[in-house]
């Protein structure tokens, strides 16, 4: 109302009073601007929003799953999300060194669970004696991307570079566990000249156990026990090294060892549980052979290479 047509008085009249009140308890009686009531007829807006750690109940989980990985045997056993917990997963791992020497598990791994992947390692180590267990913690850093079940994921053990295995936390996926699988049982002597060398308990596995090392990507290892007997006391002694051993491939290459017994011989004592192990593609399959080199002269003359026949 303009200020022209208002009354000089100040004051409405009856009638306008009256309607005034009318149409406010009209207004009111529809409901008109009010943030309770929605028309049937207009869409909703959703209620649902992105969820965080925050959101996500604590989960729990029990792996029970193994797989072999730089010279150690590693159960994991539990696994555990906090959304308290800094957005973290915390799990432990049963860690057995399969060396005789003392050693601090380490691995890079990674947690692979709704479309994405986490970052994680080991929680301050501890050294795990020669052929001994330790319980160790593993962790993941999440962030407020996860809104997933952890029994949906897995953990990928190991750099991309190398062989690595795959631990499912579910009934899906599948587990790559790279367990070593026996080619040869027991302890074989191979006797050239005054040289034995017995090979034992051949192994196709993913890593240099002695050495805590892991197969590159693509490949494997075959890995025996070595022990060594030189049939001479005195003299200039007699030395055995990388030469002396080599593997013959099912297509007839030879290839020689990544790790190998380096021992120079000057009694008969037995020198026992040394190594060897040849580096192989994964997919290699048939007949093969270790062989065992002494050559008394220049060149090998016959019956200073034997083979000791294996199938990969």
């Amino acid at each position: 109302m303009n200020q022209s047509s208002a009354p000089r008085t100040g004051r409405f009249p009856t009638v306008a009073f009256v309607a005034l009140v009318v149409a406010g308890v009209v207004v009111a009686g529809c409901g008109l601007g009010s943030k309770e009531k929605t028309s049937s007829s207009e869409r909703p807006e959703s209620s649902v929003v992105e969820a965080t750690p925050s959101q996500v109940p604590k989960q729990t989980l029990t792996v029970g799953r193994t797989v072999w990985y730089l010279g150690f045997k590693w159960t994991f056993e539990t696994l555990t999300f906090d959304p308290q917990d800094d957005a973290r997963v915390t799990g432990e791992v049963l860690a057995e060194n399969l060396s005789n020497q003392d050693y601090t598990p380490d691995a890079g791994l990674l947690l692979s669970v709704g479309g994405r992947q986490y970052e994680g390692g080991f929680v301050d180590p501890t050294l795990v004696g020669g052929g001994q267990k330790s319980r160790q913690t593993v962790a993941f850093q999440l962030d407020d991307a996860f809104a997933g079940k952890l029994d949906s994921g897995e953990i990928i053990v190991g750099n991309a570079d190398n062989t690595q295995a795959h631990v499912p936390l579910g009934s899906a996926g599948t587990l790559v566990a790279n367990e070593p699988r026996s080619v040869l049982s027991g302890s074989h002597e191979v006797r050239i000249h005054e040289m034995s060398v017995w090979i034992k308990n051949c192994e196709v596995r993913p890593d240099v156990v002695p050495t805590h090392e892991q197969a590159k990507k693509g490949y494997t290892m075959l890995a025996c026990g070595v022990d060594l007997q030189r049939h001479l006391d005195g003299g200039n002694g007699s030395g055995f090294g990388s030469e002396n051993l080599r593997l013959k491939m099912p297509d007839g290459t030879t290839v020689g060892p990544t790790d190998y017994p380096s021992e120079a011989l000057y009694t008969s004592a037995i020198v026992p549980d040394k190594y060897v192990s040849f580096l192989i593609p994964e997919a290699t399959t048939g007949r093969a052979a270790v062989q065992v080199v002494v050559v008394a002269g220049d060149k090998p003359k016959p019956g200073e290479i034997k083979d000791l026949p294996i199938t990969l």
